[in-house]
């Protein structure tokens, strides 16, 4: 199956915000992929339907979507590649929005070691793992080790151009830990540095 023009015609009908069209189309293109024993294409199709249930706040039924993916990747042998690493997090972000905070952290951990493993360990996607680890820890109350991933994410984007509202974003995700952990000092300054962005001149 020819995915290319496909994935083409869903992102217009997301930018005209005609998402039950899209969900239609894509569990026809699904029916299609089986029916073919195109597992590429269903691959694709199960990771774009993950997404739009999270979109449209459906996230048990994105959790389930992620499980196939998971499990037809494997089946795939891509385990250990980038594809399986993006599936994982995609799961992960369906988890953490369903309240499974400690499959979703094992999810992305998983998802780290293998962008790790394949030397991708130093761009927006892994500062972005980084942050999403954090953000788990900070529900559960584990402070310490969510300010550990947050200067991790800290890290690589300050190295790159033009993420001043990342920096800001992690920074301030540090503040709220080191204020939970009772270092006021500390919270403060990581503010005020976060607030040079956000007071800035669009």
């Amino acid at each position: 199956m020819e995915m290319t023009e496909k994935l083409k015609k869903l992102d217009r009908m997301y930018g005209q915000a005609r998402l039950k069209e899209a969900e239609e189309a894509l569990l026809q293109w699904l029916k299609e992929a089986l029916m073919e024993g195109d597992t590429g294409a269903e691959l694709a199709i199960y990771n774009e339907l993950e997404g739009l249930y999270r979109t449209t706040k459906r996230a048990e039924e994105a959790v389930q979507i992620s499980k196939k993916a998971i499990s037809l990747a494997e089946r795939m042998g891509l385990a250990g590649t980038a594809i399986y690493g993006t599936t994982l997090l995609n799961a992960a972000t369906a988890n953490r929005a369903v309240g499974n905070l400690e499959a979703a952290l094992g999810l992305y951990q998983d998802s780290a070691d293998i962008f790790r493993s394949l030397g991708k360990d130093g761009g927006y996607e892994m500062a972005s793992l980084y942050n999403n680890i954090s953000h788990i820890y900070q529900a559960q109350g584990k402070h310490e080790q969510a300010l550990v991933s947050l200067e991790q994410a800290l890290a690589l984007v300050t190295t790159m151009e033009n993420s001043e509202a990342e920096c800001a974003v992690t920074r301030t995700g540090m503040s709220l830990s080191l204020m939970a952990l009772g270092r006021f000092g500390e919270a403060e300054k990581k503010l005020e540095e976060a607030l040079v962005w956000y007071e800035s001149p669009a």
